[in-house]
């Protein structure tokens, strides 16, 4: 089988089309209940542009579905250590471990859990891993994917903020993956593609932080 819902990865968002996509009503969270984070973060990427400093505290991230072009705007709604629980207005969640997608709720064909490796060990780069997805199918029956993973870097264009990008790239009986991540000097990911299941797709993750 080939590539697992493969897309066209769109690269580098501009922060006028981001704040539109923002601002406007094209969203995976109802348009009432999403107003006051979808505001601060348009606000926040409007002061960024501007070269001023976001008066409201991050971080944030702004959450796009590649499957459909929907996007949703997410605070931290929990930390423990180096797993954060977003959560958008309408309880939509992503579920992260340093950057990296681990579950999500509340978006449809979830991720329920994932089994993926550390970002230090991601971003290092050329050992092969196990990766392996849990989901429920379209008859809410649990399923497991697994895959074969290497990572290979390369420079960073066109994402500021970004030095280097890292591509994962998964190969398994359900057929290949891609995951994308853009890393600042730091280490921290400042942008990603990455995959959810089979019906959901990938989703773009650009994390906003001052």
């Amino acid at each position: 089988m080939g590539e697992v819902l493969a897309m066209k990865f769109r690269t580098g968002l501009a922060f006028a089309a981001v704040v539109g996509a923002v601002v406007g009503c094209g969203s995976t969270d109802d348009r009432k209940n999403f107003s006051p984070v979808r505001d601060v973060i348009a606000r926040v990427l409007q002061e960024r542009q501007a070269g001023q400093k976001p008066t409201t505290p991050g971080p944030y991230l702004l959450m796009t579905r590649l499957v459909n072009g929907s996007v949703t705007a997410l605070t931290p709604f929990e930390v423990d250590g180096a797993v954060t629980t977003w959560a958008s207005n309408s309880g939509a969640q992503l579920i992260t471990r340093d950057g990296l997608l681990i579950a999500t709720r509340g978006f449809g064909a979830d991720l329920m859990s994932a089994g993926a490796p550390s970002l230090a060990a991601l971003i290092g780069g050329g050992a092969d891993y196990a990766r392996s997805y849990h989901m429920l199918d379209g008859n809410d029956t649990p399923e497991r994917l697994s895959f074969n993973c290497t990572t290979s870097a390369g420079a960073a264009q066109g994402v500021a903020g970004a030095s280097r990008r890292v591509t994962e790239a998964c190969q398994g009986e359900a057929g290949r993956i891609t995951n994308e991540y853009w890393v600042s000097p730091s280490g921290k990911l400042v942008k990603s593609k990455q995959f959810v299941s089979q019906m959901g797709g990938y989703f773009e993750i650009l994390a906003l932080q001052n």
